[in-house]
C-alpha cells in the first residue's frame, strides 16, 4: 500500500506500507489510520481483516491546508498506469477522530475487546428483558448473519463480473491491450514529480523547482532581478539561474550580501546598505585636519566646508591658526617681539630691539646687528635667525671672506691666509707699491695710495683710481653727480650739481655748504656732511634709515625711506601714528 502526501515543505512524500497481501481473490477489509497529525510523532498504520501487518513512525509533518481550502480536500485511490483493476473498492469512509474500537465497529471488524463489550451489553439485556429477549436477539443475530452471507455473495458475483471484464479489455484478439505508463519517460521538466491522472493528458506534473516558473511540464528561470530588484541601488544583481545574486555595497556603503532562489524570496530579503560617515574615520574624512568635514552621498566625502573657528585658509591651501593682534591666544608673535597690522589687513612679527629673529621667534642679540647670539628654530629659514657670526662685534652684512664661521669684523685672519691682518706680508720686506695698509694682492688701487679701499660701483676698482666712480657710464670730471649713478643727469636748479646728489634739487645751491639749510615749501633740505652718530643698531649711518634711533629690523611699513621707530606716519595715510583711531 502506497500512501503518498505533501510535507511542511511542500514536497511530495511516500510511505510504501509492506505485507498486505490482499491480492488473492478474496475480498478484504484494509485499515489505514494516520495518528500524531497534531504532533511532531506523525505515523501510519496498516490494518489488513482487522490485524496490522505493517507501520511507520516519524514521519515527516503534513503541510497546513489552508482554511480557504479546506472544501476542496480530495481522498483519491488508484494505481499506475491504464491498466484495469484487478479487484474494485466496494466501499470507502474517512473517520475523523475517535478510537480503534469506534473503527471497528463502524467496519465490522471488532478489535481485542470488542467481544467483551457485546458479552456485557448482552447480558444486561438478558437481565431487564428475561427470556423473551433472548429470543428477539437470536432472530437479530440469525438476520444479521443472512445479510451478511447475501452481502458476500453478492460481492463475489461483482468481483467475477469484474474479472470477466477485465480479461475481455485486455484480450488481444479482441483488440485491447495494455496502456503504457504516461510517466515512463518523464514527461515533465527535470526534476519535477510525474502523477498519472485519468484526465487527459493522462498524468499530471508537480510544481516546478524553486527558482523556476512554468506548469511543471515546461519551466523556465524567474529573473528576480527583473521581478523583484532586491539590490541596493549601485550594486548589481546578478541573475544566477536559479536564482539570483547581490554584489557588495558601493563604495561608500556597508551592508550585507544577499543571494537566494525566488521571487517571493527576493521581495523580503532586499539588500540593505548604509551610508559611510568618512567624517568620522579619524582623518576628517581626509579633509584638512582643521577644516569642517561634510558627509554626503558616497563615493567621498565633501571637503568645501569652510575652515574650523580659529583657522583660516581654504581646503586648497590648507586651514592655518588665524593670526591676530588682538589676543594673547591668536598672536603669532615672540614673546620678546611685538605684533603688526600691515595695509594689506595682514599682521607680521618684529623682534624688540635687544633681539633678533623673525618675530615670531626671538633670541637676544648682544651687539644689536640684528643676528641672536644662538641659532633660533625658525621654520621659514629667515637668515636674520641664524647664529651671529661676531657676536660682539656688529656686523650687519655678516660677511666671512674665507667662511670659516666667523666674520670678517671679528676675525684676526679674515682672509684665512694664516697671516694676522695686522702683519706684513713677508717680514723686512714690502710687497705693496703705496705705503697703504693692504698688499697689491687685495688692494684695489695698488699704484695709488687709498686706505679706504672705497668702491662705490663695486666694480673691484677702487674709487681713487676709478675714472668713473658711481658706474653710471659717465666720466668723472663730467659727471654732475660722481659719486652717485645718475646716467640722464638731471639738474633741475641748474646749479651744477645733479639732483641726485643735490641737497636742495630745486634751489640753487652750488657749493652744497656744510650747515646750509634751504627752505623749499613743504621741505627743509639740509646738507649738512657730518656723519651723525652712530646709533648701535648694526647698520651705517649712510645707510640707516633711522640712524639716531637703533632699529636693527630697519622696518619701512610704507617704503618712503623713513623707518617705521622714526616716521611719525609709518603707514602713510595722512593720519600721525600718535592720533588715535576712530572716526
Amino acid at each position: 500500500v502506497l500512501v503518498r502526501y505533501l510535507r511542511e515543505d511542500n514536497k511530495l512524500h511516500s510511505v510504501n506500507l509492506q505485507h498486505a497481501h490482499v491480492a488473492d481473490g478474496q475480498s478484504h477489509t484494509v485499515i489505514v489510520r494516520l495518528s500524531g497529525l497534531r504532533g511532531d510523532m506523525l505515523s501510519v498504520e496498516l490494518y489488513v481483516d482487522c490485524k496490522q501487518t505493517d507501520s511507520s513512525v516519524g514521519l515527516p509533518e503534513l503541510s497546513e491546508i489552508p482554511l480557504a481550502e479546506v472544501e476542496s480536500i480530495e481522498v483519491r485511490t488508484g494505481q499506475k498506469a491504464y491498466q484495469r483493476m484487478q479487484g474494485f473498492v466496494e466501499s470507502m469512509k474517512l473517520i475523523l477522530g475517535g478510537s480503534m474500537s469506534r473503527v471497528g465497529a463502524l467496519s465490522e471488524c471488532p478489535f481485542q475487546g470488542d467481544e467483551s463489550i457485546h458479552s456485557a451489553v448482552t447480558s444486561v439485556l438478558a437481565s431487564i428483558l428475561g427470556e423473551q429477549a433472548k429470543a428477539l436477539v437470536t432472530q437479530l443475530t440469525l438476520f444479521n448473519q443472512v445479510l451478511t452471507d447475501l452481502r458476500e455473495d453478492i460481492r463475489d458475483q461483482v468481483k467475477e463480473m469484474s474479472l470477466i471484464r477485465n480479461t475481455i479489455m485486455e484480450c488481444q484478439v479482441c483488440g485491447f491491450h495494455e496502456h503504457r505508463s504516461r510517466c515512463n519517460p518523464n514527461p515533465c521538466f527535470s526534476g519535477v514529480d510525474c502523477m498519472e491522472t485519468y484526465e487527459y493528458p493522462g498524468y499530471r506534473c508537480g510544481p516546478c523547482p524553486p527558482g523556476l516558473e512554468g506548469n511543471g511540464t515546461h519551466c523556465a528561470d524567474i529573473d528576480e532581478c527583473a521581478h523583484a530588484n532586491p539590490c541596493f541601488p549601485g550594486s548589481k544583481c546578478i541573475n544566477t539561474a536559479p536564482g539570483f545574486r547581490c554584489e557588495p555595497c558601493p563604495r561608500g556603503y556597508r551592508g550585507n550580501t544577499v543571494s537566494g532562489v525566488g521571487a517571493d524570496y527576493a521581495r523580503a530579503s532586499k539588500q540593505l546598505c548604509t551610508d559611510i560617515d568618512e567624517c568620522n574615520d579619524g582623518n576628517n574624512g581626509g579633509c584638512d585636519p582643521n577644516s569642517i568635514c561634510t558627509n554626503t552621498l558616497p563615493p567621498e566625502p565633501a571637503c568645501y566646508g569652510p575652515c574650523k573657528s580659529g583657522f583660516v585658509g581654504n581646503q586648497t591651501s590648507g586651514c592655518i591658526p588665524q593670526k591676530s593682534c588682538s589676543t594673547p591666544t591668536s598672536n603669532p608673535c615672540d614673546i620678546n617681539g611685538f605684533c603688526m597690522f600691515e595695509r594689506n589687513g595682514e599682521i607680521s612679527c618684529a623682534c624688540n630691539v635687544g633681539w633678533a629673529g623673525n618675530g615670531n621667534v626671538c633670541g637676544p642679540d648682544t651687539d644689536l646687528d640684528g643676528y641672536p647670539d644662538e641659532p633660533l628654530p625658525c621654520i621659514d629659514n629667515n637668515k636674520h635667525c641664524k647664529q651671529d657670526n661676531c657676536r660682539l662685534t656688529p656686523n650687519s652684512g655678516q660677511e666671512d671672506a674665507d667662511n670659516d664661521g666667523i666674520g670678517d669684523q671679528c676675525d684676526d685672519d679674515a682672509d684665512g691666509d694664516g697671516i694676522k691682518n695686522v702683519e706684513v706680508a713677508t717680514l723686512g720686506r714690502r710687497d705693496n707699491s703705496y705705503p697703504v695698509s693692504f698688499g697689491d694682492a687685495c688692494d684695489n688701487c695698488p699704484n695709488v695710495p687709498n686706505n679706504d679701499q672705497r668702491d662705490t660701483d663695486s666694480n673691484g676698482e677702487g674709487d681713487a683710481c676709478d675714472n668713473d666712480i658711481d658706474g653710471d657710464g659717465i666720466p668723472n670730471m663730467l659727471d654732475n653727480c660722481p659719486k652717485v649713478p645718475n646716467p640722464l643727469q638731471t639738474d633741475r636748479d641748474e646749479d651744477g650739481v645733479g639732483d641726485a646728489c643735490d641737497s636742495c634739487p630745486e634751489m640753487s645751491n652750488p657749493t652744497q655748504g656744510a650747515g646750509t639749510r634751504c627752505w623749499v615749501p613743504g621741505l627743509w633740505c639740509c646738507s649738512d656732511p657730518v656723519l651723525a652718530p652712530s646709533d648701535g643698531d648694526g647698520h651705517q649711518d649712510t645707510k640707516d634709515n633711522c640712524a639716531e634711533i637703533p632699529n636693527s629690523s630697519q622696518l619701512d611699513s610704507d617704503n618712503d625711506g623713513l623707518g617705521d621707530d622714526c616716521d611719525n606716519d609709518d603707514d602713510n595715510d595722512g593720519i600721525p601714528d600718535y592720533v588715535a583711531p576712530g572716526p
